[in-house]
């Protein structure tokens, strides 16, 4: 078993890598150059990566690599991109562009292609924390969980966490 990851050579640069999970390992890089590549999301069926680079107009676009061994490579987003995730069966590739949430449909076979992206919504969604993501897509569906600012912060309710609840479930119980 291998895991997917981002990781940083210099400050303002990342690359990405495979990892196979066995003690004393090295990373193998799957994207290595001179540019900005990171926001690695491997497809259902482990045979594409989309990520983001900023290697071609500067700005982030989101690509498809073939980790088949051609190490072919589509771009998908067309005015920028970022933070692509795959749906679930594979035949859409989500992704966001500043405010605006985008989706292209996906084909694999015989070789890669896209359509044009198409926009889904809009809003203040790019919430990233250092992790660098701001959503995710629900594996069940075409649903998506997002972080956003509440509309109005006075309005914002308290967050209880309770530790040790079945202990807390037994007292109350008994």
């Amino acid at each position: 078993m291998s895991a997917i990851l981002d990781y940083r050579i210099q400050t303002d640069r990342a690359d990405i890598g495979r990892l196979t999970l066995t003690k004393g390992s090295q990373i193998s890089d799957i994207v290595n150059t001179a540019f900005n590549d990171y926001g690695a999301a491997l497809s259902p069926d482990a045979r594409w990566l989309a990520y983001q680079s900023n290697d071609t107009s500067g700005r982030p676009e989101v690509y498809v690599r073939d980790l088949t061994g051609t190490g072919a490579r589509w771009q998908v987003s067309t005015e920028g991109g970022e933070e692509p995730h795959w749906s679930h069966d594979g035949r859409k590739l989500y992704f966001r562009n500043n405010d605006l949430f985008m989706s292209v449909d996906v084909s694999t076979t015989p070789s890669f292609q896209s359509s044009l992206p198409k926009r889904l919504f809009n809003g203040i969604y790019n919430l990233r924390n250092n992790s660098g993501v701001s959503y995710d897509v629900d594996p069940k569906g075409e649903r998506f969980l997002m972080i956003r600012p509440a509309a109005n912060d006075a309005a914002s309710a308290p967050i209880r966490v309770v530790t040790n609840w079945f202990d807390e479930l037994r007292r109350v119980v008994q």
